[in-house]
Formats: C-alpha cells, sequence, structure tokens
C-alpha cells in the first residue's frame, strides 16, 4: 500500500540531499575563487532551499509516521534528518558569531 505522506517526505529527502550536495560541492570547487561573493550566494542559495525542503519533508514524515516501515521509511528519515541537522547547525553558529560581529 503506497503511503502519500512518507512518498512526499521520500522525494523531499531526496532533494534535500542533493541540494546540500550541489552546495557542498559548489564550496569545495572554488574554496578561494576571486569573486567570492558569487560562489556564496549560489552556495547559500542552494542551502537555504535544501533547509526549506527538509523542513517541508520532516512535516510530511510526522504526519505518515505511524504506517509501515519500509525503505523509503528510512530514506526519508535520515535525508531529512540531515537536513534539519544542518539547519540546527547553521542556527548555532550564527547565534554564536552574531555577538562576535556586533
Amino acid at each position: 500500500m503506497e503511503q502519500p505522506y512518507i512518498s512526499r517526505s521520500y522525494k523531499n529527502a531526496l532533494i534535500t540531499v542533493v541540494l546540500m550536495a550541489i552546495g557542498f560541492g559548489v564550496y569545495l570547487s572554488f574554496e578561494d575563487p576571486l569573486d567570492r561573493k558569487a560562489i556564496t550566494i549560489i552556495m547559500g542559495f542552494t542551502m537555504l532551499i535544501a533547509m526549506i525542503t527538509a523542513v517541508r519533508g520532516i512535516i510530511q514524515f510526522y504526519k505518515g509516521r505511524n504506517g509501515e516501515k519500509n525503505s523509503k521509511f528510512i530514506i526519508a528519515l535520515i535525508g531529512n534528518g540531515l537536513g534539519i541537522l544542518y539547519l540546527i547547525l547553521t542556527i548555532i553558529t550564527g547565534i554564536r558569531f552574531i555577538p562576535k560581529v556586533l
């Protein structure tokens, strides 16, 4: 039986993982470019979209958590969990960095 919430969460997890891989790949490929602002904007935009899709995926995962536990369930849990973990670490880093700047 197909679970609509877990399927949506699975798709969001795949999108999240791909966007995070693209963002990290851009960061590693252009580690010391001449125009650093453009690379930062591209990487930041992909990571922001990855965090948004991870939050949407976790919401869908939470709605369908009582269903059957299959491979889509596990991949959705891991993929969206990585996105949420990245979001939490970004918030913590921002909270630690902002007082030093101000």
